[in-house]
């Protein structure tokens, strides 16, 4: 292998996909060629073509449309992935390496129990189609750090209304998750957000578009995650050992809302405000 990556964006237009771009090009120094999904020029049969014509030692693929169209034409090549939403829900072939999107639960909850020592139980609501596994982990870890989490399955997006305020009824927060059985459309998460908002329950979520939403919000660091690519795809060229085919996320960031805070009447631990990367509501504080 000479290094050539084909690295194809699913659009560089997405802050966080073009952070994790140029991070991995500054730390991969093999020949490199792109695919900006952004341009309108770019279609399904020029990646194909492009593929082919390049033929890549290596695809790196940012974002979840990206990596469905490459995954038809890798011709077992090696495949990277990062920043997708749930990744065990796609296809995944013995070729395929990434970097997961999500901050590990564990993680997660340790933070929940950080900032907020007070919170006793979260609630979850999650498709068993997409989430039954990371629940089931979920449920334990929090239970070692004294957090009870109410899990609860949907399987239909109309019966989400009636679960969700039932839920909150029984909680100190609703933890947002990456289900695409439960948050199918921008009318189910508006659900969410709004019947939270309604039962004064804050929300602790997955990503930074719930700035304004949530409480609390912990995800993977973009940069961290272009750089952990470039590695693993250099592992890849020189044929190192690789122990983790999907590797967890080196660094989080970390946003919290002190209004929705203030509002919910959420107890916060003063002292964690120096782990915190970005604060919404600065002005509360003082």
């Amino acid at each position: 292998m000479k290094g050539k990556t084909i690295v194809i964006n699913s659009g560089n237009s997405v802050e966080r996909y073009s952070v994790a771009q140029r991070e991995f090009s500054a730390n991969y120094s093999f020949e490199k060629a792109y695919i900006d999904m952004d341009d309108k020029s770019v279609d399904e049969k020029k990646i194909k073509d492009t593929i082919k014509n390049e033929a890549p030692d290596i695809i790196y693929c940012i974002g979840t449309p990206a990596y469905l169209l490459a995954y038809k034409y890798t011709d077992n090549r090696p495949l990277i992935f990062s920043s997708l939403i749930n990744w065990q829900r796609l296809p995944m072939g013995n070729n395929t390496y990434g970097t997961d999107n999500a901050v590990p639960v564990k993680l997660q909850i340790s933070m929940f129990r950080y900032f907020f020592p007070e919170i006793k139980k979260l609630g979850v609501l999650y498709d068993e189609r997409y989430n039954k596994e990371w629940v089931d982990k979920a449920v334990k870890e929090a239970s070692v750090l004294g957090i009870h989490i109410e899990a609860k399955s949907i399987t239909d997006t109309h019966a989400l209304q009636a679960s969700l305020k039932k839920l909150l009824e029984s909680v100190d927060a609703l933890w947002l998750i990456p289900d695409p059985g439960v948050i199918s459309d921008k009318q189910s998460l508006g659900i969410l957000l709004k019947q939270s908002a309604t039962s004064k329950k804050p929300v602790f979520a997955y990503d930074a578009v719930f700035e304004n939403d949530a409480a609390f919000v912990i995800y993977a660091d973009a940069p961290t995650i272009g750089r952990q690519s470039a590695a693993l795809a250099k592992d890849i060229i020189q044929q190192n050992q690789i122990t983790d085919k999907v590797q967890n996320p080196a660094g989080s960031y970390i946003i919290i809302n002190l209004k929705k805070i203030k509002d919910y009447g959420l107890k916060l631990n003063t002292d964690a405000l120096d782990s915190v990367t970005k604060i919404i509501g600065e002005e509360e504080k003082k």
